[in-house]
């Protein structure tokens, strides 16, 4: 008995019952995949709110400070002493600095002195819409200002008001601030430890502040870059990165969560807006001020 073939018809159905098959189910892959990125970062950031933690322990109950020109004469590296460097030593491998999700792939430690390209930043809050010269520190990673007479100390546990709501650490890509016009003249287009605005939450600006959101242009000309620095603001108008209602915390898509350490040691996943929805009106609820 001689085979039937399959005709052309039924080979197009058999075709486009795979295709639809195909629609459906790589979006879901692709979802999934993003997902569990997502979780790997954020054991990640727990890790690195441990190892902040046990370097605190050895220094008196205080957060490591990041000092970007090192004027404190210690834990000198290349002349700096930045944050991550100080708590190197207190997590199990360096590479948990890095994000799965930031697709960066210049891992290489940009000719020495700029340090490791990173994938998150330090709370390192420092007062009012832009930074001026004299802001108190509000964020518990401390800065060292004294080129521009602000503090020069970290914050301790005990001082944080709120330690379970007070964010330490939070995403911030390489392959996001490679997309900023201008890019990061010093950090060649990337978050490197060693460079303040890249691996750093420096300000708060205010929705009415600017209409480019959070700029500053007053230091090596890289003002493109210390936009980046600025923290989430829900009050503020939808923009492109970084100066929308997320600030510089990266996240995967518009209004996706973004993955958060917090000072209790605790990390959680929360959309940007949310840790401040106003910094001007609800100042209350401001998660990256330690002091409210």
């Amino acid at each position: 008995m001689k085979r039937k073939a399959f005709t052309l018809i039924e080979l197009l159905v058999v075709i486009a019952i795979i295709a639809i098959l195909a629609a459906i189910l790589f979006p879901v892959f692709a979802q999934a995949k993003t997902a569990a990125k997502r979780t790997s970062e954020l054991s990640n950031l727990k890790q690195v709110g441990i190892g902040a933690l046990l370097y605190s322990g050895d220094f008196d109950d205080v957060f490591p400070m990041h000092a970007h020109w090192n004027t404190e004469g210690k834990d000198i590296v290349n002349g700096y002493s930045p944050w991550a460097v100080r708590i190197a030593p207190y997590l199990k491998s360096t590479p948990i600095l890095r994000s799965p999700l930031d697709s960066f792939s210049h891992v290489d430690n940009k000719d020495g002195w700029l340090g490791p390209t990173l994938s998150l930043a330090a709370n390192t809050l420092a007062g009012g819409p832009e930074f001026t010269a004299g802001n108190s520190l509000r964020g518990p990673i401390g800065f060292d200002m004294s080129q521009w007479g602000g503090p020069t100390n970290s914050m301790s546990q005990t001082q944080v008001t709120l330690v379970a709501e007070t964010i330490m650490f939070g995403p911030k890509y390489s392959n996001d601030l490679a997309k900023i016009a201008g890019g990061n003249a010093w950090g060649g287009a990337a978050n490197v430890a060693y460079y303040v605005p890249s691996s750093t939450f420096l300000w708060d600006c205010e929705p009415e502040a600017k209409a480019d959101g959070c700029y500053y242009t007053g230091i090596g000309g890289n003002g493109d870059t210390w936009q980046a620095g600025g923290i989430p603001n829900g009050a503020r108008t939808e923009a492109a990165y970084p100066t929308g209602k997320n600030g510089g915390v990266s996240t995967t898509d518009k209004g996706t969560p973004a993955n958060f350490t917090f000072t209790d040691g605790h990390a959680k996943s929360m959309r940007p807006g949310a840790t401040n929805p106003d910094g001007v009106r609800q100042p209350a609820k401001n998660m990256w001020d330690a002091l409210r």
